[in-house]
């Protein structure tokens, strides 16, 4: 049997290609839960508003970009020749939006016709109050990982394209009652979207809850943007995003805090964490994507717990 198992990051591939198991293997790149998206995933406007996120947010070049990002893509889509494709991923936000949009594209590229598709999704482990990732695993419990994938029903396709038709979309209210359905094969996926949701901006302070997150971290004294990305990795809970993307928001932030080699909140960033002023005409929301939604345009309500539009 031809096996093609698309992984969730270059280390969880690395751990894979250690253990005897058969298959050639693709890493998926792409970090959807981060920036603009249309819902043709592989199309050529989809390509060029994720570069042109990659490039304006993360400072990728072009070739970086192609070598890194496509030319994965390009291998996933010989998976007709695989009489099996296996995805591996993980619980968090980062890995959840991934994981939706690439079976949305398989599906609607017809991959039933040729394959057959497993999941693999780690997160919950018996006895274990922590969720893990793959890379948190011993190389040794991927064996065992594959023994247990779980097979992909086109319903499973079905509800996974739909949530990310609602992700891509133009109005994330949308989202919200797929985050208080429960997706069958998926079952990570909706605290994942409760999780995004709250990265629009806050009602009363523009903050999302990263950027509250952020702020908080720095005024308890970690004072530079490595001891404050430290901080927030070790407590970030269901997002699971990296380095780059954390330094990008503190990056963001910079009208919050002092100028100079410290990270340091000023007077406007000190009154934001304390909920005393909206600085979202300060932090750039105007050209700022979550998905397929402009993120100033709605704001996160906590007292009705919802998505509203954002008031000129």
């Amino acid at each position: 049997m031809k096996t093609l198992h698309i992984m969730n990051g270059d280390s969880s591939a690395i751990l894979l290609k250690s253990q005897s198991i058969s298959g050639d293997v693709v890493v998926w790149r792409e970090m959807l839960a981060e920036g603009r998206v249309c819902p043709e995933v592989g199309s050529t406007d989809f390509w060029n508003i994720r570069f042109d996120e990659f490039s304006r947010r993360f400072n990728v070049d072009e070739a970086a970009y192609r070598k890194g990002v496509i030319s994965q893509f390009a291998e996933a889509q010989h998976f007709p020749e695989y009489d099996e494709v296996v995805l591996w991923f993980e619980y968090d936000l980062f890995c959840q939006i991934n994981l939706i949009a690439s079976l949305s594209w398989l599906w609607r590229q017809g991959i039933f016709e040729y394959s057959q598709v497993y999941l693999i999704c780690v997160g919950k482990f018996p006895g274990k109050q922590k969720l893990f990732g793959l890379g948190e695993l011993p190389a040794t419990t991927y064996p065992g990982l594959y023994r247990d994938r779980q097979k992909v029903t086109e319903e499973t396709c079905f509800d996974a394209d739909r949530a990310w038709q609602a992700y891509a979309g133009t109005d994330p209210r949308v989202l919200e009652s797929e985050a208080i359905t429960e997706h069958k094969g998926l079952p990570y996926l909706s605290e994942a979207i409760k999780a995004h949701l709250k990265r629009f901006p806050d009602s009363q302070t523009g903050l999302n809850v990263i950027e509250q997150s952020l702020l908080s971290i720095i005024e308890n004294g970690y004072d530079t943007p490595q001891k404050a990305v430290g901080a927030i990795l070790r407590s970030q809970g269901v997002y699971g995003f990296g380095d780059t993307q954390y330094e990008t928001y503190i990056k963001e932030l910079a009208p919050l805090l002092d100028k100079g080699p410290v990270l340091r909140l000023n007077e406007l960033g000190r009154n934001a964490l304390l909920g005393q002023a909206n600085v979202s005409s300060e932090i750039g929301l105007e050209n700022r994507y979550l998905g397929g939604a402009l993120a100033g345009s709605y704001r996160w309500d906590n007292d009705k717990n919802r998505l509203i539009i954002a008031q000129n």
